[in-house]
């Protein structure tokens, strides 16, 4: 499609959502993405979901790196750091796609469908980040309004402090990039699959 249309069924989402007042500025915002792209046309999302949905460009990925002889390996996202009341992570839209985490399950289904090993470090980050808790958890994320400069972990840590301070629930710091890190070698060496096996070779003998 043209890089100036916009499905209708996204505008007629958007024009029912009442929690967005200026519903314009959306649009121009998702219409400056499409400008973006370095093609004169793109794929949106299609009804029936055949072309443009997240598990048809997540293919393309995989289709490519095979006609190229690479071996492709899936990456579910870390959970996004919101909480229920009960200490659990929220399931939610901005929750990646809420409905049970529609874009993790979404990752895992062509994983199957196309015999690509999934790395599901999406749940590997529930776990951990349920056990460091709500009031812990941005130790290991950014700063979405404050200072990000100073000397590390010092300077952060006095301006996590600041009443003012507002955490990221996406990103993370230092410290809590060495945690998904970590986490990510550690399902990468117990993974079973055998396309992984020149990868956990490299691991086992580039550890530093």
């Amino acid at each position: 499609m043209p890089k100036n249309y916009i499905p209708p069924e996204y505008i007629e989402a958007l024009n029912n959502d009442d929690s967005i007042t200026d519903k314009q500025a959306v649009l121009n915002s998702v219409l400056a993405i499409n400008q973006s792209y370095p093609y004169d046309t793109y794929y949106p999302y299609s009804k029936d979901a055949s072309m443009g949905s997240y598990k048809w460009f997540i293919k393309q990925f995989i289709d490519m790196a095979r006609k190229h002889d690479a071996s492709p390996v899936l990456v579910t996202a870390p959970a996004r750091t919101f909480f229920n009341a009960d200490g659990t992570i929220m399931d939610a839209p901005g929750c990646h796609g809420g409905n049970n985490f529609s874009y993790i399950r979404a990752m895992r289904q062509i994983g199957e469908e196309t015999g690509t090993p999934v790395l599901d470090l999406f749940s590997y980050s529930v776990e951990l980040f349920e056990k460091i808790g709500h009031d812990n958890i941005h130790r290991y994320t950014s700063i979405k309004k404050g200072i990000n400069k100073g000397k590390w972990p010092d300077d952060f840590l006095k301006e996590l402090a600041k009443p003012e301070t507002v955490s990221e629930n996406t990103h993370f710091n230092k410290d809590g990039a060495m945690l998904i890190t970590e986490g990510l070698v550690e399902l990468i060496l117990k993974s079973k699959n055998h396309q992984l096996c020149e990868l956990q070779s490299s691991l086992l003998h580039n550890v530093v």
